[in-house]
């Protein structure tokens, strides 16, 4: 009985087709890395508790605009090469990525929603709080 938790106890966390996730890039100047945002496509759950996502190649970068806001700018890459040089993933096949702290920050907060504003609504105090992201 000691695995099982209370309801209140438990994350809740939505992901499904749609979902929205914040994906940390390359490093760059100072070890801070610039924030892009895609939608999943599916996910599979490679072992208990790891869910890797497959992701659409339709990514933004988040940025801060004019009025001091927090914004997603739709990005254009070449190829999925080049995509996957900014994002720093290595994998081969499709565009994925293993949902986790270091490469997915606030996973469990953006997945619950579908549209990127929403998302970044959700997570903009966290943004502008931490200090090892490119805006």
């Amino acid at each position: 009985m000691k695995h099982i938790l209370k309801f209140s106890e438990m994350i809740t966390e939505s992901l499904g087709r749609g979902s929205v996730v914040v994906i940390k890039g390359k490093p760059e100047e100072n070890d801070r890395c610039k924030l892009f945002v895609t939608q999943v496509l599916g996910f599979s759950e490679i072992k208990p508790g790891a869910k890797m996502v497959f992701l659409s190649p339709e990514f933004y970068r988040i940025k801060e605009n004019e009025e001091g806001r927090i914004v997603g700018i739709r990005t254009s890459y070449k190829t999925e090469d080049s995509l996957k040089g900014v994002l720093n993933l290595k994998s081969d096949g499709k565009l994925s990525v293993v949902l986790n702290n270091n490469k997915t920050p606030w996973h469990w907060k953006t997945t619950k929603h579908t549209m990127l504003q929403s998302a970044l609504k959700d997570i903009v105090d966290d943004i502008k709080r931490s200090d090892t992201f490119l805006l």
